[in-house]
């Protein structure tokens, strides 16, 4: 899935780094969280798409940010999606 409606990359860092901090404080696994923020804060005000995708095997979430017209990645970050599943029980 993509979303439509590109957005300043400066708009997405703030949410961003504040998910890395929870996750972190939760100890859930996840890839590339922190080259991932660094990225959108080099990236400024450039417009962004925010994509996703879902793998079953290993169960990871991964946050693709997209150039506006969607022909780069700008950055990528992966949150493992069991142990959060695990967490809820």
């Amino acid at each position: 899935m993509i979303d439509s409606d590109p957005l300043p990359a400066s708009h997405m860092v703030s949410i961003y780094r504040r998910q890395e901090r929870h996750i972190k404080a939760r100890g859930v696994p996840s890839l590339g969280f922190a080259e991932a923020v660094q990225a959108l804060t080099d990236a400024g005000n450039l417009l962004l798409r925010l994509g996703s995708v879902t793998a079953a095997d290993p169960p990871y979430n991964f946050q693709i940010f997209l150039s506006a017209d969607a022909s780069t990645v700008v950055a990528c970050l992966g949150v493992d999606q069991e142990h959060r599943m695990t967490d809820r029980e």
